[in-house]
């Protein structure tokens, strides 16, 4: 055999005609001990283990120190080694398991002295058996240099390399009474970070928490002596059962073959990580492939970001990918396969280029970036001063706030509805470059009208759904029209008329109840959407204003469907209800045929001992409210007056806001039962139709 090929990617010496190859398994503790330090190079996408990652490995663990496994196989390794004795040893590949693995080690060597009124005086073999585990855990986590300052055995990326270091620091010798004020400490540090935009801080303290929620207990029991044992078959498992092979390579590119490789014999890897893999494999530039690698960690790092808490606009990595090339396929694809051949395909084939062969794979990371980059620094950052999307736009006729304003409404439609996203995206790859901010705008103008119609208007289900904004993706696409030419020419489609009313009428989805009244406030009074503080849009909540528990304080204001339809014979004599709804209204025909939808449904009347009063009239969306989520939870299901006291300040978030001109608002009701849910709901809908054709800059 050729071991020209090996002599080229693994390291190893050679003596004469003897080739000694370092590639073998060994324990975490031999792992550790073989380099003085084991660094994650910073091109490495950030630590992103979730609580479930974590709690799979520590079972493996525990599996072992039960005697249930006689050991555990954690995988390969691939590191960088030039010489056999470097101090330095890259991770190519694991350093998700070593991180996780280097907490393990840290939070178990203090657990002893976290152990209140241990005793060992008489059980010294039991105390040398630990301390010798405790010290191998140390001797895997830290060492001192020769002027006797500790240095960390494992360097993270770059953004967290001190809280890393200062954690291990920090802990060494913790015990019962001050490892609170530690964990405090470190979490304080972590979330600081964590602020100014490193993920993996937060990342760090949920992992770092579950480690220590599971040590404690399983090893801090009431009977210490058994703690102990348990502790040293834990340690012992970790340190000496659990094994890995580590694959020393001369070169890290050549890692990259070494992965694709792997992949196609089934390895399980994820598809942003088979994507980055096909992008480093396929990249003919060596001096470009430097810097490819940094920009998948600015992809990691932003997905990241986006993927977490009140941030998250997307479910994971692959939900962003699965999105993202729907849209350029502008046709429905569902398979991993099927995206990794849209990638191929649309970028490494059809946009390649004699003259620069990275070109397809340079436009490819520009699209990904520029989608990542919009939603970070414009939707994220909608309300704030700092936005340099809406510092575009000119302030003195209130073009700013109206931008401002529409971010906030483009955030709720993309809060229920998911097939929307396509059609964002497509907009997003199109026009957000420097000189296109206008019809950018113009463009999710428009797609908030079309949310407003596939999505609440018709009713249809989710794959119809899909189809219909793809569908609208390759319209605009093969047509070369954009958007809003899109709308005009299908004005049919996109015509409000009372035959769709009812759909928009009540809705049992709280999240597309949430667009429709921030829909009513931007087509309105598009200050109710930027009044109040950041915080209070992002955790606002919506209110049926009519509880769902109305027996509690509402009682008296219970009404039958009897009462109902002889409100709306009233309102049809009367024959005045146009001056409320001018819009809604400008056909008299429109009236009984409104008023019958409204008679035709099955459930008006309220539900006893319903929490959810699902289709009842409290489902109208004239009985719902956007309200400063702390008074909300204060106020709920007391009575009218209670509530009303609550929502009077002007101070915080509510929608429609008090004083609304059309007289919605909170001090525009002495009372509030089924009539003004019935009269508020058609006004919040007359209110949209009547400005539904108008253009982003000229609504009030």
């Amino acid at each position: 055999m050729n071991n020209y090929i090996y002599d080229n990617i693994l390291t190893h010496i050679t003596a004469g005609n003897n080739v000694r190859y370092f590639l073998q398994p060994c324990d975490v503790y031999e792992f550790f001990k073989q380099s003085r330090v084991r660094k994650v190079p910073d091109y490495q996408r950030p630590y992103s283990w979730s609580q479930k990652n974590v709690d799979e490995l520590l079972f493996d663990i525990e599996k072992v120190a039960n005697d249930e496994r006689e050991s555990w196989f954690l995988g390969p390794v691939f590191s960088t080694k030039q010489q056999l004795y470097d101090d330095v040893s890259q991770v190519l590949d694991g350093q998700q398991r070593i991180t996780t693995i280097q907490l393990i080690l840290v939070e178990a060597s203090i657990i002893k002295n976290r152990i209140q009124n241990l005793n060992l005086s008489n059980n010294q073999n039991l105390e040398q058996q630990l301390q010798s585990l405790i010290t191998k855990c140390n001797e895997s986590t830290f060492y001192y240099d020769n002027q006797s300052n500790l240095q960390i055995k494992f360097e993270t990326e770059n953004t967290i390399i001190d809280l890393f270091k200062n954690y291990i620091e920090k802990f060494i010798g913790a015990n019962s009474k001050n490892y609170n004020e530690k964990v405090k400490e470190f979490e304080d540090e972590a979330k600081r970070l964590a602020a100014k935009g490193s993920p993996t801080a937060n990342n760090l303290i949920e992992a770092r928490e579950t480690i220590s929620k599971f040590l404690s207990q399983n090893f801090i029991l009431q009977d210490t002596i058994k703690g102990v044992e348990d502790l040293i078959k834990f340690l012992t498992a970790l340190l000496h059962k659990c094994w890995l092979i580590e694959v020393p390579i001369i070169e890290a590119n050549a890692s990259i073959q070494i992965f694709e490789s792997l992949n196609n014999r089934g390895k399980s890897l994820t598809l942003s990580d088979k994507l980055r893999y096909k992008c480093l494999i396929n990249c003919a530039d060596d001096n470009y492939r430097d810097k490819l690698m940094y920009e998948w960690k600015d992809i990691y790092k932003g997905l990241d970001l986006l993927t977490q808490g009140k941030n998250s606009f997307f479910k994971n990595e692959e939900d962003f990918f699965k999105v993202f090339f729907n849209t350029i396929n502008k046709k429905s694809i569902s398979r991993e396969g099927k995206f990794i051949q849209v990638f191929e395909d649309e970028y490494l084939k059809k946009l390649s280029k004699s003259n620069d062969p990275d070109f397809g794979i340079k436009k490819f990371i520009e699209d990904v970036l520029k989608i990542i980059d919009f939603y970070e620094n414009v939707l994220l950052n909608s309300l704030s001063l700092k936005n340099k999307f809406v510092a575009k736009f000119i302030s003195q006729n209130k073009e700013q706030h109206k931008v401002r304003a529409l971010l906030q409404l483009v955030k709720k439609g993309l809060n229920f509805s998911d097939n929307s996203r396509f059609l964002l995206f497509d907009i997003i790859l199109k026009y957000y470059d420097d000189d296109q901010h206008y019809i950018l705008v113009q463009s999710i103008y428009s797609f908030c009208k079309v949310v407003f119609v596939y999505e609440c208007l018709k009713l249809k289900k989710s794959q119809e759904i899909r189809n219909d904004f793809l569908g609208i993706v390759f319209d605009t696409n093969n047509n070369n029209i954009t958007l809003m030419q899109y709308i005009s020419d299908n004005d049919k489609t996109f015509s409000t008329n009372v035959v769709n009313t009812n759909n928009v009428l009540m809705t049992n989805d709280n999240n597309e109840a949430s667009f429709i009244i921030y829909y009513y406030c931007y087509l309105n009074e598009y200050n109710s959407l930027i009044y109040a503080n950041e915080t209070q849009y992002k955790f606002e909540q919506l209110e049926h204003f009519f509880p769902a528990k109305w027996e509690t304080n509402w009682k008296g204001s219970n009404f039958s469907k009897l009462d109902i339809n002889q409100f709306l014979s009233d309102l049809e004599k009367k024959g005045n209800f146009s001056s409320y709804c001018s819009n809604l209204f400008k056909n008299p025909d429109n009236i009984p045929h409104i008023f019958n939808e409204i008679r035709q449904k099955e459930t008006l009347e309220l539900l006893k001992n319903d929490s959810k009063q699902k289709d009842t009239l409290l489902q109208f969306i004239g009985n719902k409210w956007v309200l400063h989520a702390s008074h909300n939870i204060s106020a709920s299901n007391k009575s009218f007056e209670d509530k009303i006291k609550k929502y009077k300040t002007k101070d915080e978030i509510q929608l429609p806001i008090n004083s609304n001109k059309a007289g919605i608002g909170f001090d525009s009701y002495n009372r509030f039962g089924y009539k003004e849910i019935i009269l508020r709901s058609l006004i919040i809908i007359d209110g949209i139709f009547g400005s539904f054709k108008s253009e982003w800059d000229n609504n009030n």
